[in-house]
Formats: C-alpha cells, structure tokens, sequence
C-alpha cells in the first residue's frame, strides 16, 4: 500500500525535474547578421570579406563568439539569447576598429547590423640622430648670421644695419652711434667688410658710409674665434653679404618719415626742437641674361636732423644729407666662377 501511494508522487517529481532541465533550452532567441563593409570615395559602399567580429555580453550572460566575414562581408550568429546589453568589435587589418555597445537582439528575428570599416591613418616618424663633427682645422668660431627677412622684421629702430650688430652674443654699442664693442674692446676695434670692402674709416677706425638695408643679403657677426680669413682689427669682426639678383624680376619702395610733431614732448622744460627725418628708397633687380647674369641697383635719399642734447649749452639740431647707391653686375662665367661688377 505505502509503495502504491509514494508511486504517483515520485512521478510529480520527476516532470518537475524535466521541465527545469527543458525551460532553459526554451528561452526566447534571435540572431545577428553583420554585414562589413568600407565607403569608397565614390560613395559606394565595398564589402570587406576576412573582417573579424567578435560578439560579447558584459554581464557574462554569453559566451563571447568570434565569426570571419564571408566573401560577401558577412558574419552571421544566428542563435543568441534575447538580450539588449550586447558588444560588437569588428576589426581588419588596414583598418580602424570599430566598436558598437548597447547591441540588441529581438526574438525570432535575425537583426541586420551594417558596420563601415575607415581605413587606418598611420604618422611615420623618422628621427635621425648624428654626432657633431669637430673640424680643428676651422677653429672654434662663434657667429651669428642675420637673413634679409630676419632683418626686416627686427624691432630696431631705423634704417641703419648697425642698429642689429648688438643683437648678436657680446656684442654692444652703448652710445647708440653704430661703432659696436665685442667683448669689451674697444669700438675701433671692430672690423666691417661690405661686399669684401672694409667699411671702416681708415683714420678714426669707425664706419666709413651708411649701407642701403634693401640691398643687404645676410649680415654676419664673429665674436669670437675668427679664421686666417679676418683681420685687420683684435676685437670682432662683420660681413655684409650683398644681394646679386635672379631670374625674376623683383622691386620694392620704402619710405621711412619721422617728424618732431609725433614724439617732441618738451620733456625736462626746455623748448622742443623742429627736426624731420625722410628716407626714400628704391630697389629693383632682376635678369639681364637668365641663368648667366644679373643686376642689382638700390637707392636711398637720406635727409635726416638729428637733435642734439648738451649738458650745460644749447641743444641744435644737427643735418645730415646724403644719397647711398649701390649698382651690381654679377655674372656666372662658369659652374664655379662668378664674376661681379
């Protein structure tokens, strides 16, 4: 009787049993279809065969699945449980990875999921490092170099070169009069060659004439280690480097006023002083045979008062006239020969 009774029992248990094991294989399910593909210039659209595409769940819910695009850039799952919460990484060589989150997979339905692969930006940095080369025959020469367009954008005042020969290291002129000292010696000193002629006043050992600035290539400063090349003086040394034309032709006019008018403020209570500086300049060059000669002319006008304060006497304007020309034929004898007039 008892075994009787416990019998209908045992079999309720047992369908339970079965139907705990049966429910889970029963969960709603979808599927995924994720097309690759690449948009070319056009504005087509290329599909991307070999793409990887790994599907994901955060949450450990799933068991992460990697597929390989077919040859028509497609990658199918299509048995993943109902769930909104998962990961798509699809990634090809030459090219940028893209991830997606958030995926959603509807039931009974295989959800088609478009993927645009870019093409990877790849920077190449090439570093290149060498060793400095000590040449002991050329000495250990300090100099600085001052470029045309360099000059032309110094926040000097003026017109004169010598008001950027105290730009360079050790380098000054503390009266403001052009003659520079180099390391503390003395003004006369200082050694000027313009276009491989001095320009230093062979009696005084200061300058000899103004130089047109629209003429001047390069302006270079040594102050301090000065080859067999240099002499004529034991304090530094400078080289103006004329310019000698091309094949285009190229001019420019400059105008540079100042007048008592904009900065004669009377200061310390003395009467101002009428003074008016007016400097025009023109400068043309160009070919006269291209690739074989050249020409240079540049002309200044320069009328300039300069006002004078004495201590103890009276201030007078001093007047300085004057014309700078500078007229150059360079012409190109031979591949290494240059000829200049």
């Amino acid at each position: 009787m008892s075994s009787r009774g416990r019998s209908p029992w045992r079999l309720l248990w047992v369908a339970l049993a079965a139907a705990c094991v049966i429910a889970p294989a029963m969960a709603a399910t979808g599927g995924l279809k994720v097309v690759v593909f690449e948009v070319l210039e056009d504005g087509t659209q290329e599909r991307l065969p070999g793409a990887t595409v790994t599907l994901s769940e955060p949450n450990g819910q799933f068991q992460a699945r990697t597929v390989i695009t077919d040859v028509n850039g497609e990658a199918l799952f299509p048995v993943v449980p109902v769930s909104s919460s998962y990961e798509l990484v699809v990634s090809m060589p030459g090219y940028a990875s893209t991830r997606l989150t958030q995926v959603r997979v509807l039931a009974d339905q295989v959800r088609p999921i478009p993927v645009a692969l870019a093409p990877e930006m790849n920077v190449e940095v090439t570093v290149t490092g060498r060793r400095q080369v000590v040449e002991l025959s050329e000495g250990a020469t300090s100099s600085t170099a001052i470029s045309e367009e360099a000059f032309a954008d110094l926040p000097i005042f003026g017109r004169e070169y010598q008001n950027a020969l105290s730009l360079a290291a050790g380098v000054q002129d503390t009266d403001g009069d052009g003659n520079p000292n180099v390391h503390g010696s003395r003004e006369q000193d200082f050694q000027m060659v313009a276009g491989g002629v001095s320009n230093v006043d062979p009696l005084t050992g200061e300058r000899l004439s103004s130089i047109n600035p629209d003429a001047i290539e390069e302006i270079e400063i040594i102050d301090a280690g000065a080859d067999a090349s240099f002499g004529g003086a034991i304090g530094g040394f400078g080289r103006i480097n004329y310019k000698s034309g091309g094949n285009e032709f190229e001019g420019s006019f400059t105008l540079y006023f100042r007048d008592s008018t904009f900065d004669n403020d009377a200061a310390g209570g003395r009467d101002p002083l009428d003074y008016q500086v007016f400097r025009p300049a023109l400068y043309f060059s160009g070919p006269l045979v291209k690739d074989k000669m050249w020409f240079v002319t540049s002309h200044e006008l320069i009328r300039v008062d300069q006002p004078i304060d004495l201590i103890g006497g009276a201030d007078f304007v001093q007047e300085v006239r004057g014309l700078t020309n500078f007229d150059q034929v360079t012409w190109q004898v031979t591949g290494k020969d240059k000829l200049q007039l």
